[in-house]
């Protein structure tokens, strides 16, 4: 389905993760303790009932965070998550929590049996039970939710864009990593570079060609630190924000459309506010 490729925010890193295993330890607490959701004889708990309440909800968030180490381990592109992969992975993490779940059932219940088969098959059901009914809930609500803010604050900044902005036909020098391949960067034909390996590829207005130059995004942005239209929008991506013609707006944040080019460039998540200010600066002036 077209819906489950759609792009989705990715959580699992920074401060985003840690509040969503904060928040998850919470509501598990919370949830299991007020409505006892499942058949529990609690004369077999070895604690009071809040305690084992949050030992069940400890699990998840664990985790939550061991999924982020995992990801950061092995370099996942948080521009490319979508939809399909989150559902993906939320299918993953309630199976890995209801072996958890099972794995800690001897200290949480004096049984002589905690380790049938029975209670595993048990403990992954109650987990899959309560995750999607969570999950079927909050996903769509999130989704809607971001689609409709982002869809709304991209017609807004297209609105703000100043189709007319002139640049001066300034020429700068750029330094590559080899001397011989160092050239003169037309800034006011300038749309963006984007990362492709241990080079930059350099797009033009009106222009279907690219160059290809060794250079990094950081190096890049130093040398045209003077000017703050130049603005990087991606850890990929760095582009001329008088070209931008169109803001559009979707579930994970921005894409923008370059005037004379059919290339579009991302808005990484983390970079939104700074996009807004920069790009409301320039439309003020």
């Amino acid at each position: 389905m077209k819906l489950l490729k759609q792009p989705y925010p990715f959580y699992y890193q920074g401060s985003s993760l840690l509040k969503i295993s904060i928040y998850t330890f919470t509501f598990i607490t919370l949830f299991y303790f007020s409505f006892t959701p499942f058949q529990i004889n609690t004369d077999e708990h070895k604690y009071g009932f809040l305690t084992v309440s949050m030992i069940h909800a400890i699990i998840p968030s664990l985790v939550f965070l061991l999924s982020g180490l995992i990801f950061k381990m092995i370099g996942i592109d948080d521009e490319k998550w979508t939809l399909q992969k989150e559902l993906l992975f939320l299918i993953i993490l309630l199976l890995v929590v209801g072996l958890g779940q099972y794995l800690i059932r001897d200290l949480i219940y004096n049984k002589w049996d905690n380790w049938a088969v029975q209670f595993l098959i048990e403990e992954i059901r109650n987990t899959f039970a309560m995750g999607i009914i969570f999950f079927s809930i909050l996903i769509p609500v999130n989704y809607n939710r971001l689609y409709r803010t982002y869809l709304a604050r991209a017609a807004d900044l297209t609105n703000q864009l100043a189709n007319d902005e002139k640049v001066e036909n300034d020429t700068v020098r750029i330094q590559t990593h080899v001397k011989s391949d160092d050239f003169d960067l037309n800034i006011e034909r300038f749309l963006f570079a984007k990362s492709d390996g241990n080079y930059l590829e350099f797009y033009f207005e009106e222009d279907e060609t690219k160059q290809l130059k060794r250079i990094s995004i950081k190096e890049l942005a130093s040398q045209l630190v003077s000017y703050p239209f130049i603005f990087k929008s991606h850890r990929s991506f760095i582009v001329n924000l008088t070209k931008v013609k169109k803001v559009a707006g979707n579930a994970q944040g921005y894409k923008l459309q370059l005037k004379g080019s059919k290339e579009s460039a991302p808005v990484s998540r983390q970079l939104i506010p700074e996009f807004e200010k920069a790009l409301n600066l320039l439309t003020s002036t």
